[in-house]
């Protein structure tokens, strides 16, 4: 049974048994099939929930105010804080969890803390979001990236089970690299053509970077000599 917060002076939520609690006062090992606190007026989630479990989805869309996933209760496989516009991290999120929805985060700067074992992530309009840095599921099978913006480079996934990379009609303008190891038939919304020139410069990149780390292992070398005469 799943129970919802109707709107954001609503605080009370129902249990697996049909016990019925206020979401700031849930008891120690409370289990809900899935939870809905969408909408809800807080900065920061309950403290109640951290001892609590959900057995399928916990939901937490349009905390317009959350900052942060403390607090996230254990065991849920699918996790929705899409349009919380407020959110700057997601780390907190459980092991459990294969599927986050987080489209129109609008203030999330980075994909560190989703979990290891993610299938699907859905990062639409994530507009402050440079790169996939923390997307590093072996299991990532689907990523639907439209509308982020700000996007230079598909480094941070490695997964050899992705199917699909999908910017949609909105591709990002400032895209950079794209690396070797991601197959182009994967990546939709891009044409061939740009798809290849991005995998040259990621190749071209990692050539740069290799030449500075050369150059600054020389420096370094070169100053001990200098410091130790």
């Amino acid at each position: 049974m799943q129970f919802a917060v109707d709107n954001k002076n609503t605080r009370l939520c129902k249990d697996i048994f049909g016990n019925i609690y206020d979401v700031y006062h849930i008891p120690e090992g409370t289990i809900f099939q899935n939870l809905d606190l969408s909408g809800m007026d807080f900065a920061e989630l309950p403290a109640s929930l951290a001892t609590c479990a959900v057995l399928g989805k916990f939901n937490c869309s349009y905390c317009v105010n959350l900052t942060s996933l403390k607090n996230l209760p254990q065991g849920f496989k699918v996790l929705d804080c899409s349009n919380c516009w407020s959110l700057t991290s997601l780390r907190g999120i459980p092991e459990s969890v294969s599927m986050v929805i987080c489209h129109d985060c609008r203030s999330l700067p980075t994909l560190i803390g989703l979990p290891p074992k993610l299938r699907n992530l859905d990062c639409r309009g994530c507009r402050s979001l440079p790169d996939f840095n923390g997307c590093n599921s072996e299991m990532l099978e689907e990523v639907l990236c439209s509308s982020c913006t700000s996007i230079r480079s598909l480094r941070g996934i490695f997964s050899k089970r992705l199917r699909r990379i999908d910017f949609g009609l909105r591709p990002p303008v400032n895209l950079v690299e794209i690396p070797e190891h991601i197959p182009s038939e994967v990546v939709l919304g891009i044409s061939p053509g740009e798809i290849a020139f991005h995998k040259a410069c990621w190749g071209l990149n990692r050539e740069l970077e290799k030449i500075k780390a050369k150059t600054m292992a020389l420096f370094t070398a070169g100053a001990e000599k200098v410091n130790a005469r």
